[in-house]
Order: structure tokens, then C-alpha cells, then sequence
């Protein structure tokens, strides 16, 4: 393994090099300059590429641009950014000469045309994806106020989290009506989501680190494994795109019963050539157990209002941290490592403050997870092939309790009921799991520009 990985970074900074003495022999002078504005103002960070090219570079943070050295010829340059329209414009590269090309883009009503990676492996138009891919992004996320990308998920057709314990509150996201077992859920295109992960999971990752959730419903999914076949589920987290950093508090309130508190934060850089960049995120949740009063049905037919002491939303405490960075040596490579951890305590069962197995019934839950992946991709041949070549895993330390506490009527003797609870006090249910999925591979995409001829 050990010599599989050196051979590996061996040949990355093989590729490397040779992309940096190529670029060292094309030095034309012909240099391209310019800025990006809509509706007058100046937007930061457009993409500007050469069309049919792996050159391109984006606007600093006042929305100017400038590429050198490009080939002599004729070329298209093309702007985009995200909620606006493309622009091309022809110019023509003269060796020793420097031109202005300034773009001004529209805005895009609908973004109906992103570009998705889910339904083919590759990234591609919504419109030219062959199974539909359906979008949940980072603002629909804070507009519904979501926590963690369970709460977001259900605001998608086709879609339900169900909760199927009321004691520990575990989910299992439906897909076209299908149990969990048959939804495949992806991080950053990577199933590395056990099944273990798959029950709580959903929970413990916060919405803050989210920049899209990618969803395909159905057979068309079935590129990912027999898991997916009601469907897959892609968490792509967030990508750095400027200087910027935010914090956010939220406190909710259960029927002035319980306090839920919810503390996010967000840090985003790049350096000034934009080919480096890191996005970190923390999140803190503290939600306190909550019993529902309910009706109680007497003999006599009669109902009185009572809670019984049992929680129907269990004590939650998690913690949650990552990163997520690129570096881009030359303009054809690049290289992202993404870090996750996760903690969370679950209890849920009798409200008492003593050791689980002393509840009369309860269960407790204690999770470690860390995650990560690391990816190289090379663009060549004109830009008509990649390479990709990725490692991805995580890990997952499960303690955990599920257990009722000894009742006397439950047995015929008193005999019977003694050695049930000496048993129980002396070895309670408590368990561990220890859980980890790696995985590893190689793509290669080529586009075919003449595949059929004559």
C-alpha cells in the first residue's frame, strides 16, 4: 500500500513538472485584460476561460481580470458566474501585444442550467444530464432555517426523512417510497456513508458546511450501486470562493419546555492568484430532552393531560468541524483534501439524571465519525481528457445503550426476577462498534469530437 501511494505521488509531481516547463516554453507576450459588470457594477470572482482550452482565471475581488501569454491565433473567451448568463467574445491573440476585452453579463431569473455531477459521474448541464438531477442549494438551506441536511432534505419531492423511534429519534430517508437500505447517500461523490452512519448521519452533518445537495430519484441512480436504487443523494460542502467569514446563532424554543440552541460558523480564503483556497466550519447544537403532555384514557372512559416522563425528542449535544482545500499548482491540475469530524451524544427514554441502564427503559448513543477524501485531476489533450485519481474514507466509534430495567410483574418468581436484576446491574447492555469504509480509484474521461464521421 505503502508503495502504491509513493509510486502515486511520484508520477503527480512528475505531471506537475512537466506541466510547469510547458507552460515556461509558450511565453507569446499576447496578454488579455478586462473586467466583469453587470447592471454597472463590477462582480468578483467571475470565471474567464478560453474556450476549448484549459486556460482561465477568475476576477480579483474588484471584478478585473488578466490572462498572459495566451497562444497566437484566434480564440473565444467566455465569463460566467453563478445567477448570470454567459457571454463569448472572438478576439485575436497578437504576439507582444496586450488588449482589452470587458464583459457585461445578465442575471439569471431562473438557474435552471447548473452544473450537476450526479447523474453521470461527470460534471454536466441540468439540461443535458440524462436523468434528472434535482438541486438543493446552500440558500434554500437557510431559507428554511435547516439545521442539518435532514431537515433540508425534506423539503424535496420524492422525498421523506422518517423518524422510526421515538426513543432515540433515529431517521431513514424514503425515496419514492422505498426504505433506507435502497438510498445511496454520497459525500462530495464519494460513498463512504455506512450503513450505521446512514441512520443517524443525516442529523450530524450541519447545513452550514453544505453548498449543494444533488438528488436523482429512481433506476437512473443505479451508476452508484445496487444501494441506490431508490435513489442517491450527493453532499457536495462548500468550495472557497472569496475572503469572508461568518457567524450565526439560533435558539428555538419547544413549547417553552425545552431549549434547543444552535451556534454556526464560517471561514472562507483564497489567495490573491485564486489558486489556493480554504473553507473551515464549526458547529455546536445543544437541544435538551422534551416530554409531550398527552392524554391518559381512564376506566371510567375519562382522559386527563399528563406527561409521563418519557422524552418524545431526545437530549442532543454535537459538535462538528472540517475543512475543505484546493491548491492548483498549474492551470491544467489540481489537488482537494476535505476533513470532517463529527461528535454526538443522543439520549432519549425516562428523563432521569442517572446512568442509562438505571432508567426503566432507555438508550443512549455516542458517536465519533471523521470522513475525508483527497483528489488529484489533470486536464490534457486540448482539454478533451482528465485524469482523476482519488482516496477516500471514514471512521466511525459507536457507544451505545438500549435496554429495560427489571419490573417485577414481568416475571413468575421472585427468584426468577432477583437473578434478572443482578444480571442486569452486573453486566447492563452497553455496546461498541467500531466501523471504517475506505475507498480509492482512477477515472479517465475523454470527449469524443468526431465520433461518428462520413
Amino acid at each position: 500500500m505503502i508503495k502504491k501511494i509513493i509510486v502515486l505521488l511520484i508520477t503527480i509531481t512528475a505531471l506537475s513538472a512537466t506541466s510547469l516547463v510547458w507552460s515556461q516554453k509558450t511565453q507569446t507576450g499576447a496578454n488579455v485584460s478586462g473586467d466583469v459588470k453587470s447592471d454597472g457594477k463590477h462582480i468578483p470572482y467571475a470565471n474567464i476561460l478560453v474556450k476549448g482550452t484549459n486556460r482561465g482565471i477568475s476576477t480579483d475581488e474588484k471584478g478585473h481580470y488578466m490572462l498572459a501569454d495566451l497562444p497566437k491565433g484566434k480564440h473565444t473567451l467566455v465569463a460566467k458566474f453563478i445567477g448570470y448568463k454567459e457571454q463569448e467574445k472572438e478576439i485575436e491573440a497578437l504576439a507582444g501585444q496586450s488588449i482589452t476585452v470587458n464583459f457585461e453579463l445578465e442575471r439569471e431569473l431562473m438557474s435552471l442550467d447548473e452544473v450537476v455531477v450526479t447523474g453521470t459521474k461527470t460534471f454536466q448541464r441540468k439540461t443535458q444530464a440524462p436523468v434528472i438531477v434535482n438541486v438543493l442549494g446552500k440558500g434554500t438551506l437557510e431559507a428554511v432555517e435547516a439545521n442539518n441536511i435532514a431537515e433540508g432534505l425534506n423539503f424535496q419531492p420524492g422525498l421523506r426523512v422518517e423518524t422510526d423511534c421515538q426513543t432515540c429519534n433515529y431517521t431513514q430517508l424514503r425515496m419514492n417510497g422505498l426504505g433506507g437500505s435502497y438510498s445511496q447517500i454520497l459525500m462530495n461523490s464519494r460513498p463512504i456513508f455506512s450503513p450505521l452512519i446512514g441512520l443517524y448521519g443525516l442529523e450530524q452533518i450541519p447545513a452550514n458546511m453544505v453548498e449543494r445537495i444533488e438528488v436523482v430519484r429512481g433506476g437512473g441512480s443505479a451508476l452508484y450501486g445496487s444501494s441506490a436504487i431508490g435513489g442517491t443523494v450527493n453532499v457536495i460542502t462548500q468550495i472557497p470562493q472569496s475572503n469572508s467569514y461568518d457567524m450565526s446563532y439560533a435558539y428555538h424554543s419547544i413549547n417553552g419546555r425545552a431549549n434547543d440552541h444552535l451556534l454556526n460558523g464560517n471561514i472562507s480564503m483564497v489567495n490573491k492568484k485564486r489558486n489556493m483556497g480554504a473553507v473551515l466550519f464549526v458547529s455546536h447544537r445543544n437541544r435538551e430532552q422534551y416530554d409531550h403532555e398527552g392524554l391518559t384514557l381512564h376506566p371510567d372512559g375519562s382522559t386527563t393531560k399528563e406527561r409521563d416522563n418519557f422524552s418524545e425528542l431526545p437530549k442532543l449535544k454535537n459538535n462538528s468541524f472540517g475543512a475543505n482545500l484546493f491548491y492548483e499548482p498549474t492551470d491544467n491540475q489540481k489537488l482537494e483534501l476535505n476533513f470532517t469530524s463529527m461528535y454526538e451524544y443522543r439520549y432519549g427514554g425516562e428523563m432521569i439524571d442517572k446512568l442509562p441502564h438505571l432508567a426503566k427503559q432507555s438508550e443512549e448513543r455516542i458517536h465519533h465519525i471523521m470522513m475525508g477524501g483527497l483528489d488529484y485531476e489533470i486536464h490534457f489533450n486540448s482539454n478533451l481528457t482528465s485524469l482523476n485519481a482519488y482516496v477516500a474514507g471514514q471512521k466511525t466509534d459507536r457507544d451505545h445503550y438500549t435496554g429495560l430495567y427489571p419490573e417485577r410483574d414481568e416475571f413468575d418468581t421472585e427468584t426468577e426476577f432477583d437473578d434478572a436484576l443482578y444480571e442486569h446491574l452486573a453486566n447492563p447492555p452497553y455496546g461498541k462498534t467500531d466501523n471504517t469504509t475506505m475507498q480509492g480509484g482512477v477515472n479517465m474521461n475523454h470527449n469524443l469530437t468526431d465520433f461518428f464521421s462520413g
